[in-house]
């Protein structure tokens, strides 16, 4: 487990890399050669150590504004410490590590200087003042092709964090991954952060420096803006980095973003699921890719098989979502079909258990009919499933989508208007199960069993 800290980011930016410590003071003017990074005062318990990209953890500096010159010079020579974690900061190295765009934390809840060992590896966050601290005993050998240093974990950025999103985020870091996460609505990153997360304060500011970025949002025109909008995840990411849209969109648009993404050498996958938000959180759920093929293969491991049972790679962009609309599609039909039934076997005098049972040995039977009948009989529409409203959104997607694909979809639209009526009527909140007051108020029954 890593050691998490929160302390004041004094300058701007991201690094990490392994920990120097000492619990003396600094002069960078005549104590840091700025050709090599080497710690060239004699007196120094540093004395012919070399910083160059470390994160550097001292108590403060000492000596002239020379020594903000000199840390200038090495960040501009590449001989700097990548990073500082002071106790307190002084102006002298404030000033240098803001000129030299060194990310700076000090005032942590907990002591560096004891609490981080030489060696330990650091990832520090100035935009929020994090630091994470992974010690050296305990640290995996991963090391990076050309980077030259230890690399324990996949970075990972979660956009958006609700119901889906948050346990997708949980989960990857259980898997040991760093997540970094943002929500529009901060409250809902809040666990995150307390499980050792980093929030940013902006999609762009999740999207620096991750592997993969997963996105899981509401809307097709929110993942379209959050990626490649003005302000957007693109405009951060790394070439060879994978974004995963795992929110339920248009195939158009993914085939747009898709497409946008390439041109900056950045892999997209569509990723939709199936299995609600416990299927979430147990790491349960379907999950169907479009996209490269060879890029499925190289998420597959580190991220589809933390979140997911059943993985299914579709074909290219776009294909993902559309598998899932068809499986909505399907879904929604088996809902109606089922609260039709019930409503018809309740007025021709069957007991509804009964009817639910036989038809589970018999071909009538579905996902449907085996678990929802339960919040019916309570007439519980809060229920396991998510809101109508969605079921709606998802609906007209479905819908426009088959226009675009110039066929006929008469049980879908005539779907999406009951659908559309049950809202109308006040059930936009409640569970899409809630569809079956449509019958029983037609029909003149209640499907409703008294404590159950």
């Amino acid at each position: 487990m890593k050691i998490r800290l929160q302390g004041r980011g004094v300058t701007k930016g991201k690094a990490e890399g392994e920990a120097v410590v000492t619990k003396e003071p600094i002069s960078f003017w005549g104590g840091l050669d700025r050709e090599t990074g080497e710690i060239v005062d004699r007196n120094h318990e540093l004395a012919g150590v070399n910083v160059k990209g470390k994160i550097l953890v001292f108590p403060h500096g000492k000596g002239s504004t020379g020594g903000s010159r000199t840390l200038y010079a090495s960040a501009k020579k590449g001989t700097a410490p990548s990073a500082i974690i002071n106790i307190k900061a002084e102006s002298i190295i404030a000033t240098g590590a803001i000129v030299a765009g060194i990310p700076l934390v000090d005032r942590l809840n907990e002591d560096p200087i004891s609490t981080i060992q030489t060696g330990d590896y650091v990832w520090v966050d100035a935009d929020t003042g994090i630091v994470l601290v992974e010690p050296k005993e305990k640290r995996k050998r991963v090391v990076r092709s050309g980077s030259g240093r230890g690399k324990a974990m996949t970075r990972v950025g979660v956009i958006g964090t609700g119901r889906m999103g948050n346990a997708f985020a949980l989960n990857l870091l259980k898997a040991g991954h760093e997540v970094y996460v943002y929500d529009a609505m901060p409250a809902a990153t809040q666990n995150l952060v307390q499980e050792g997360a980093i929030r940013g304060e902006t999609p762009a500011d999740v999207a620096s420096g991750v592997d993969f970025l997963i996105t899981s949002l509401p809307r097709s025109e929110i993942v379209e803006e959050v990626i490649i909008g003005r302000d957007g995840a693109k405009n951060r990411l790394r070439s060879g980095s994978v974004v995963i849209d795992m929110s339920t969109t248009h195939p158009r648009v993914t085939k747009m973003i898709a497409g946008e993404l390439a041109k900056a050498g950045i892999d997209f996958l569509d990723a939709p699921v199936s299995g609600h938000a416990v299927g979430a959180k147990n790491a349960t759920l379907t999950i169907m890719v479009g996209g490269g093929k060879e890029v499925f293969l190289k998420s597959k491991g580190p991220i589809f098989e933390k979140l997911g049972k059943n993985i299914f790679y579709a074909g290219p962009s776009g294909t993902g979502q559309a598998l899932k609309l068809v499986n909505n599609l399907l879904y929604n039909l088996n809902r109606l079909a089922m609260c039709e039934g019930l409503v018809m076997g309740t007025k021709a005098g069957i007991d509804p258990e009964v009817l639910c049972k036989a038809v589970m040995v018999s071909t009538g039977a579905s996902y449907c009919m085996e678990n929802l009948p339960p919040d019916i009989f309570r007439g519980d529409f809060a229920g396991r499933e998510s809101s109508l409203n969605l079921a709606c959104k998802t609906l007209k997607l479905i819908t426009d989508y088959a226009d675009e694909l110039q066929m006929p979809l008469l049980l879908g639209n005539m779907a999406q208007q009951i659908y559309n009526i049950v809202k109308l009527q006040g059930h936009g909140e409640d569970s899409p199960t809630s569809a079956i007051t449509f019958y029983e108020s037609s029909a003149g029954v209640d499907v409703r069993i008294p404590g159950k």
